[in-house]
């Protein structure tokens, strides 16, 4: 028998590898889903935020603005007071002859009546209330030659009992100062810190931090109004919790959604269809901050899922969004995509020729309640965004909103050559409204305003207000003729406005205008500024005008 060469003996064969099944591939699974949400949701979520932080900014800023406005409007009703008192005062017989027979006796006499009069007879003073950090306000007495024998003066006293009626009126802290060195007010009297000026910034009073801002008064005075930093940092820190709250729910959801029906809908596909379903999770993840691109990825995933031959998307009644194929008849599946306002999307799912399983419908109306989350959470971050550049009263857009779009402005008006220009506006004796019927007329005069501004611009114009009673809008491509005719348009409207007091008498409004564009103006970003310098024009010259910087 004859012998052959010895066999070699051969490794067993190698089975192809198959692919990791069970918890690994879940696991690896969910790690890829992380991984691929966290980039756009996280990214969402820090812009929200940190357009929350510089929103409460704004919001602190505004506040100590309108407390500004309110103590000036207090401050100039006195020194009025002050003046006619003192032309009454004046006109009086005896005090006139106090005055031109040098009559101390009889001067201080008249003190009785006015305890914070000053009557001087040329540089002599005849009598004086009580010294002390003050403003006064003084007219002439005129002799029998025509000649100004003295001055009666009726002085406004800058002190504690100002600062605490002020406070009265006042939402935020206020206090007195000369220079740097406080005078009255809820801090150490007598301690010197660095003030601010007329634009809010960051101080430190007493070892504290504070937003503050200024108003200057004659003599060297100021009022300034302050809100304690950590106050500020603590409600931006909270709607920047809540939006990363909101972010990390809407995250968990959509890991969830993939977790549960990629496996699911791996095993319904072919082959060649492998990689559909992940582009559309793909899709879904880079848009879920976005409700409107978010309902028709969830329309495609649950017809994917659930085998469906299509699905259509309604929402108040009308279709939205529509995929795969739709039969002209049939018993659609409808699933609800319930929200937390009781408002609802609604999926119609067209079953294929065998129907729907008892498992597809099970699948289905789990998938619709998770994915009811998801459109909940990314209505939410919605909400937050816009209420980041939003004033909560009026529905206009508030000073951080109108600052960015004038730095867009200034831009495309430095590329194109076209003009742009800002009206600023203020509601007349607006306190006035707040003291006599209370807040919430005020509220209502400020909301018919903000109507009148919305249907008075175009909708390229920005409606905004910027504070308290103190509105503004933007008005690209526009020259100061046009800005003008848009001003008198809106005090004309406004004044014809009638609304009902809570009393039910008429309340009537009016407000003042300024108006500016560049060019003239040097520079779109000193708009607002020249804007607001013609409203006091306005101001000044008897109220419901308009005025504008020149030509």
């Amino acid at each position: 028998m004859e012998l052959g060469r010895d066999r070699v003996p051969q490794p067993p064969p190698v089975s192809p590898r198959r692919p990791a099944t069970g918890l690994r591939a879940r696991l690896r699974l969910a790690g890829v889903t992380l991984i691929v949400a966290a980039v756009p949701v996280t990214l969402a979520a820090w812009l929200v935020a940190s357009a929350l932080g510089g929103h409460e900014r704004d919001r602190a800023d505004a506040r100590l603005t309108a407390a500004l406005r309110v103590a000036r409007n207090d401050v100039a009703v006195r020194l009025r007071e002050a003046e006619r008192d003192a032309r009454r005062l004046a006109a009086t017989p005896a005090v006139q002859r106090a005055i031109l027979r040098r009559d101390r006796r009889a001067a201080q006499a008249a003190l009785r009546h006015v305890p914070m009069a000053v009557l001087r007879a040329s540089h002599d003073v005849l009598a004086s209330g009580p010294q002390g950090d003050r403003l006064v306000r003084s007219v002439d007495v005129v002799g029998p030659r025509g000649r100004i024998a003295g001055r009666v003066g009726v002085a406004v006293p800058l002190g504690a009992a100002l600062v605490a009626q002020l406070q009265s009126h006042a939402a935020v802290a206020l206090l007195l100062s000369r220079g740097n060195r406080i005078v009255a007010g809820p801090f150490a009297v007598g301690e010197w810190a660095r003030l601010p000026g007329t634009s809010p910034a960051a101080v430190e009073i007493g070892g504290r931090r504070y937003r503050a801002a200024g108003l200057a008064l004659p003599g060297g005075h100021r009022i300034v109004a302050a809100i304690p930093s950590p106050e500020v940092e603590a409600a931006a820190a909270a709607r920047a919790r809540d939006v990363a709250l909101a972010a990390l729910a809407t995250l968990l959801t959509i890991l969830i959604l993939a977790e549960a029906f990629v496996p699911i809908i791996r095993r319904r596909r072919r082959p060649e269809d492998e990689e559909e379903p992940l582009e559309l999770l793909g899709a879904a993840l880079a848009v879920s901050h976005d409700r409107a691109a978010l309902l028709p990825i969830i329309l495609e995933t649950a017809v994917e899922a659930t085998g469906a031959l299509g699905g259509v998307l309604f929402e108040g009644g009308e279709e939205v969004a529509r995929a795969g194929q739709v039969p002209s008849s049939g018993e659609p599946l409808m699933l609800r995509l319930a929200r937390e306002n009781g408002d609802a999307a609604e999926v119609a799912l067209y079953p294929p020729a065998a129907g729907f399983s008892r498992a597809e419908r099970r699948r289905a109306e789990w998938f619709a309640a998770q994915a009811s989350i998801a459109v909940e959470n990314a209505q939410k971050q919605a909400v937050s965004a816009f209420e980041a550049v939003t004033d909560p009263l009026t529905g206009l857009a508030n000073r951080r909103r109108f600052m960015a779009q004038l730095a867009s402005e200034a831009g495309r008006s430095a590329r194109s050559g076209r003009p742009v220009a800002v009206i600023a506006a203020d509601l007349d004796d607006f306190k006035q409204v707040n003291d006599r019927f209370g807040h919430e007329a005020g509220d209502d005069v400020l909301r018919a305003f903000a109507r009148v501004l919305r249907g008075a611009v175009r909708e390229v114009d920005v409606a905004a207000r910027l504070g308290g009673e103190e509105f503004a809008v933007l008005l690209p491509e526009t020259d100061a003729e046009g800005a003008e005719v848009i001003a008198g348009r809106l005090r004309e409207r406004l004044e014809q406005l009638t609304l009902a007091a809570p009393d039910g008498r008429p309340l009537s409004v009016t407000a003042s205008f300024g108006y500016a564009s560049a060019p003239p103006v040097a520079r779109v970003e000193d708009l607002p500024a020249a804007a607001d310098e013609a409203l006091y024009r306005a101001k000044r010259g008897g109220k419901n005008q308009i005025a504008g910087v020149a030509r």
